[in-house]
């Protein structure tokens, strides 16, 4: 599953100027990264990607703090943790 919708995230993340649907695509790949962050070795880059998750999902909240620009570079960053996963 986190293969199937992460690709289909960084393949829309690559083609499409529009943010605001492709994030609902990263919700299929929490239970995954919730099982890496119970094991040792991976468990920084899992909680990375959850916190990631909770930014880029949440970011529209934040706009009066400066949020708009930080939910862009936790989408980015995302875009680069799943093509590394």
């Amino acid at each position: 599953m986190f293969s199937v919708f992460g690709g289909i995230y960084v393949f829309t993340y690559a083609i499409s100027s529009n943010w605001d649907y492709r994030l609902m695509f990263l919700l299929p790949t929490l239970p995954f990264a919730l099982e890496l962050a119970r094991i040792a070795r991976p468990r920084r880059w899992a909680v990375a990607y959850l916190v990631l998750v909770g930014i880029a999902e949440n970011s529209l909240g934040f706009e009066h703090y400066g949020g708009t620009l930080l939910g862009h570079l936790a989408t980015f960053a995302l875009f680069i943790l799943v093509r590394v996963f």
